[in-house]
């Protein structure tokens, strides 16, 4: 693809930053990887480019989220997305056992489907 190359779109289901053992809040380290992920992304997306991230309800932290929280209780997207010179734009509720049935598979934590 060349050091150039810039992406129309960037997909990102279900992201997890590795568990710490013994590791009391490990929202931290979710945040940071959002955090990380964005501005690497922001880096390949072209001018009009788009990151789609999908999210459990509730992790995100945005107004339009299915689920609230509180502050410190989730993964606050929108800011993680600024830091990277990024804009929330659009909170879509996804069908993820259409995911799942698609092939996906999970590695960490989590979701693991209505069945």
């Amino acid at each position: 693809f060349g050091t150039d190359a810039k992406w129309e779109r960037i997909v990102f289901n279900l992201p997890q930053s590795p568990p710490m053992p013994k590791a009391r809040n490990q929202i931290q380290r979710h945040r940071a990887l959002l955090r990380d992920f964005c501005a690497s992304a922001a880096s390949v997306l072209g001018d009009d480019g788009q990151l789609w991230i999908t999210l459990l309800a509730g992790q995100g932290g945005t107004s339009r989220d299915p689920v609230q929280r509180s502050l410190g209780n989730h993964w606050q997207l929108q800011y993680e997305a600024a830091a990277a010179g990024l804009l929330v734009t659009d909170v879509i509720p996804q069908d993820l056992d259409a995911l799942f049935n698609a092939g996906y598979i999970p590695t960490g934590r989590g979701y693991r489907g209505s069945n």
